[in-house]
């Protein structure tokens, strides 16, 4: 990669979407130009190299798009909102933990989290990950870092090790009730351990 790209230049700032008060960073100039996305693509896998990863953990949804561009070669695992993964009507829940925010089922891990703007649940299907395995997550943006740290919790659950977080976009002031933002949750998650990586900062 000889070229290098201003990538900040081809971001778009929403003020107040989804909610009043929340800046909305928009990447849909970047992805429109092959030459920039690609750019950032290889930045990011990078990063899962460095880690040494053997596979990609990809966030529902625009962590699909980077995590197919970043891992090309790579396994990957789809992490997604409750409800789109496919399994029988019938699944049933085989542990819950004490704080009710991992639930497992024959063929699922759902774990629930707070976002800067809400309450959601991620979920994994059984047996994507195998023990042991080091797992690099990939999403668009990292905020109050919410998202991330369920994701890892799934992982987690299933053996894999969290290897990597790699990020198109940073917000370290966005902060949860807790005051934290997502370097610092993910910090806390991993005993101290920081594994951000990120392209820009907002």
């Amino acid at each position: 990669m000889d070229e290098m790209f201003n990538l900040r230049a081809y971001i778009d700032t929403v003020p107040d979407f989804p909610k009043p008060g929340i800046m909305f960073r928009d990447d849909a100039r970047l992805l429109e130009s092959p030459r920039i996305r690609t750019y950032a693509f290889n930045l990011m896998r990078g990063h899962l190299d460095e880690a040494g990863v053997d596979k990609i953990a990809a966030i529902d949804s625009r962590g699909f798009i980077y995590g197919t561009g970043a891992g090309n070669g790579l396994p990957i695992v789809k992490v997604r909102k409750a409800g789109k993964l496919p399994v029988p009507p019938h699944d049933p829940i085989v542990h819950r933990s004490e704080d009710g925010r991992l639930v497992v089922t024959e063929r699922l891990v759902t774990v629930y989290y707070g976002l800067e703007y809400g309450r959601d649940a991620l979920q994994i299907h059984r047996g994507r990950i195998q023990k042991g395995e080091k797992v690099g997550v990939v999403d668009d943006v990292a905020a109050t870092g919410g998202t991330a740290e369920a994701a890892a919790r799934a992982i987690e659950y299933e053996g894999g090790v969290v290897a990597c977080y790699t990020f198109l976009i940073e917000l370290p002031g966005a902060r949860a009730n807790d005051g934290m933002n997502a370097r610092e949750r993910l910090m806390e998650h991993h005993g101290g351990m920081d594994l951000v990586k990120s392209l820009l900062q907002f």
